[in-house]
C-alpha cells in the first residue's frame, strides 16, 4: 500500500541524502554505544570459554633467584675427633658444637611446569558450561539487539511524526494570519463581526506557544534518534518520510497459532534461559566433583649454584619430576558440607531460571496476541485515515470551486485546507503506526528486523 503525501508535507528532498529506515536500523546496530556494548559481553563470554580451555595445557613459567642463606650442618669434623684413640682428641671433641650453622649464596634459575592429568570431569565439563554459557550470552545480546531495533524503528517514526506537526502547526499559523488580516480589513470596511476577528487573533496566538513546544519535542526526538545510532546529537541529515521497512508493504499477517509457533521456536530470550538453565546445572555438577580427586603432574629443571662462575655449569644442574594428587576428604558434615552446599545453590539458580523460561513462554502468547491486535488496528486506521484524508481533499476541492461565485466565504476554504494538512498528518502517523505494529509483531516473534552479520 502506498501513499503520497501531498502540499509537501515532509517530502524527502529530490537532491539531499537521506537517511532511510534500514540504513539507520544498520548504523544502530554497528555505530551505536548499546550495539558496542552487547558486543563486549559476547568478547567477555568467548574469553571465558577460552580461559577454562587453557586449564587443560601445562603452566610453564621461567624462575630466577639470588639470595644469601644459613642452615644448620652436622659437625664432621666433630665426628672424626671423636673417632680419635687419644684422649686429649676425644676430651677436645666433646667441647666441639654437634652442628655448625653453614651461611653461603646460592643463585638457580630454570624452568617449572604444572598440569592436570586426570580430573574426574571437572576440566572438561567446565569446559563445556562455558561453552553453553557463552552461547546463553550471545542469545541474550541477540534479543537486546532486537529490542535495539525495536527503539530505533519508536525513535525514527518520533522524529518523522514531531517535524511533521511541527510543519502543520506552520502552515496553520500562516493561514490563521491571513485568515486573521482578512477578517480585520473586512471588519474595518464595515463588513464582518468584531467577535470573528478576536476568535481569529486568539487562534493565531494559541499557535505560538504550540509551535514552540512542538520544535522542542521535535528537537528532543532528533537527539534521542541519534544517540540510538551513535551520531552526533546535532546530526540533521533529513529522514526518509516514506520510512520504509524492508518487506513491511507486503508482510503477510499470520494466523496466531502460526505466530505463537514461531515465537517459542525463535526467540532468543526464551533460549538464553533454557540454555541458562543447562549451565547452572551442569556447574553443579563440578562442585560435586570436588569429592573426587585431582591428579596432575609438576616438572622442575635448573642450575642451583653456589658461586657467579657456577651458573653455567652442567655439575650444578637440577631437576624434578613427579606426580601429585589433591583430594578434599573433609569440608563439613552433611549437608554442612561447603562443596554439597554450592552444588544445592548451582541447582536452586539452574531452577530458577527454569521457572523463568516457562513462565516467559507463557506470556509470549500474551505478547503476539497483543502484536496481532496492533497489526490489525493499525492496518484498519491506515485505511480509515486514507479515506479521511480523500475526503479532506475533496471537500478543499469542492470548496475552492465554490469560492469564486460567493458561495462560501474564503475563511471556509482556509479552514478546509487546515483540515487537509490534519488529515495528511494522520496518514502519516497511521503509516509509521502500521509500520511499528509489524516491526513489534516480527519481534515478537523473534525475527530480526534487519541482518547484520557479525565478526568473531
Amino acid at each position: 500500500m502506498k501513499v503520497t503525501i501531498s502540499l509537501g508535507l515532509l517530502a524527502p528532498l529530490a537532491f539531499t541524502q537521506v537517511l532511510t529506515m534500514d540504513v539507520a536500523l544498520r548504523e544502530a546496530l554497528t555505530s551505536s554505544t548499546q550495539s558496542k556494548i552487547f558486543d563486549e559481553k559476547l568478547v567477555k563470554s568467548r574469553e571465558f570459554e577460552h580461559e577454562k580451555r587453557g586449564l587443560l595445557y601445562p603452566n610453564i613459567g621461567a624462575y630466577a633467584n639470588v639470595g644469601r642463606g644459613g642452615q644448620p650442618v652436622q659437625n664432621m669434623a666433630k665426628s672424626l675427633t671423636a673417632a680419635s684413640k687419644d684422649s686429649a682428641t676425644q676430651a677436645q671433641a666433646a667441647n666441639m658444637p654437634d652442628y655448625t650453622n653453614v651461611t653461603a649464596n646460592t643463585y638457580m634459575y630454570g624452568l617449572q611446569a604444572a598440569g592436570p592429568i586426570y580430573t574426574f570431569g571437572k576440566l572438561s565439563t567446565a569446559i563445556e558450561m562455558a561453552k553453553l554459557q557463552d552461547e546463553s550470552v550471545s542469545l541474550s545480546v541477540k534479543r537486546s539487539k532486537q529490542d535495539l531495533q525495536m527503539q530505533v524503528v519508536e525513535a525514527y517514526s518520533a522524529v518523522v511524526i514531531a517535524q511533521a506537526r511541527v510543519q502543520v502547526l506552520t502552515r496553520s499559523k500562516e493561514r490563521a494570519e491571513e485568515t486573521f488580516k482578512l477578517l480585520d480589513r473586512d471588519f474595518a470596511s464595515g463588513k464582518g463581526m468584531k467577535s470573528d476577528v478576536l476568535m481569529a487573533k486568539a487562534t493565531l496566538k494559541s499557535l505560538q506557544p504550540q509551535i514552540l513546544t512542538s520544535e522542542r519535542d521535535a528537537d528532543a526526538a532528533r537527539r534521542n534518534f541519534n544517540r540510538l545510532l551513535g551520531r552526533d546529537a546535532s546530526d540533521v541529515t533529513p529522514l526518509d518520510t516514506l520510512g520504509i521497512l524492508a518487506g513491511a508493504e507486503n508482510d503477510p499477517l499470520p494466523t496466531r497459532d502460526a505466530a505463537i509457533e514461531q515465537a517459542v521456536k525463535n526467540r532468543a530470550d526464551l533460549q538464553s534461559l533454557q540454555v541458562a538453565a543447562r549451565v547452572y546445572e551442569g556447574t553443579s555438577k563440578i562442585f560435586q566433583a570436588n569429592y573426587y580427586p585431582t591428579i596432575g603432574y609438576t616438572g622442575k629443571f635448573g642450575i642451583l649454584a653456589y658461586e657467579p662462575d657456577q651458573l653455567a655449569s652442567w655439575t650444578h644442574r637440577q631437576w624434578q619430576i613427579g606426580v601429585g594428587v589433591t583430594w578434599t576428604i573433609f569440608d563439613g558434615l552433611g549437608k554442612d558440607g561447603a562443596n554439597k552446599a554450592q552444588v544445592a545453590e548451582w541447582k536452586s539458580d539452574a531452577r530458577v531460571f527454569q521457572f523463568q523460561a516457562s513462565e516467559l513462554q507463557r506470556s509470549l502468547e500474551i505478547e503476539v496476541d497483543g502484536a496481532l491486535r496492533d497489526r490489525v488496528s493499525a492496518d484498519t486506521s491506515l485505511a480509515a485515515s486514507i479515506e479521511g484524508r480523500d475526503a479532506a481533499t475533496e471537500a478543499v476541492s469542492l470548496l475552492k470551486g465554490m469560492y469564486p461565485g460567493g458561495s462560501v466565504r474564503l475563511t471556509d476554504v482556509l479552514s478546509a485546507e487546515d483540515g487537509l494538512r490534519s488529515a495528511e498528518l494522520g496518514v502519516l502517523s497511521a503509516r509509521f503506526s502500521r509500520i511499528r505494529a509489524i516491526a513489534k509483531l516480527r519481534l515478537a516473534q523473534g525475527q530480526d528486523l534487519i541482518i547484520v552479520s557479525e565478526e568473531k
